[in-house]
């Protein structure tokens, strides 16, 4: 720590302080620290909403029980993806591999955009959002894909649990829950 540099040579004899060593004793000692970069940044994370399908019954389905512009939303039949530093990341079936893969931000071609909600910013750097993503590349095998119990909803949730930017609204997924809950008191279903 360096002490701040005086600009007066001596102090006045009469007891009072020059112009310069008055300014400089009215200075700090030292300036407080600044966090670092990392501990500062923060990083936007989205969660975008389509339509499950271009249909247009799908559409008219989702606008009546989930309208964009309604406070109140109950559901709907919907595809989500979550984006982070620029990428979006989301979740669905295939034969072999593994289900998450990412595209660019809105632009699920299968599914209809619909709207985005703005989440928490998570703290963690790229490189720990790329760990974490990995990860969840290995947990969410395309194989593995259910649409009642094990979707795109779900794997959203997880991811942005772990980037510490909350949880997918519950209206997101509770048309999902409800046809698990149906299924289930009917005796379940195979994959």
């Amino acid at each position: 720590q360096a002490s701040p540099v005086s600009c007066a040579t001596s102090e006045p004899t009469s007891g009072t302080k020059s112009l310069p060593a008055l300014l400089t004793s009215l200075l700090p000692l030292q300036l407080p620290p600044t966090p670092s970069a990392d501990v500062q940044a923060s990083h936007p994370v989205r969660l975008h909403i389509y339509d499950v399908s271009r249909h247009p019954s799908i559409q008219w389905v989702n606008t009546v029980l989930a309208n964009k512009h309604s406070p109140v939303k109950f559901g709907g039949l919907f595809h989500v993806g979550v984006e982070v530093f620029g990428r979006e990341w989301s979740f669905g079936h295939c034969p072999t591999g593994t289900g998450v893969l990412p595209a660019a931000p809105r632009t699920q071609c299968s599914h209809n955009f619909r709207e985005t909600i703005e989440l928490k910013h998570t703290k963690l750097t790229q490189a720990e959002v790329n760990q974490a993503i990995e990860d969840l590349q290995t947990q969410y095998p395309g194989s593995t894909y259910n649409l009642f119990y094990r979707n795109c909803c779900h794997f959203a949730d997880e991811l942005c649990q772990r980037l510490g930017a909350g949880s997918v609204p519950t209206w997101v997924y509770r048309l999902a829950s409800i046809g698990g809950s149906a299924v289930e008191a009917l005796g379940g279903v195979e994959n």
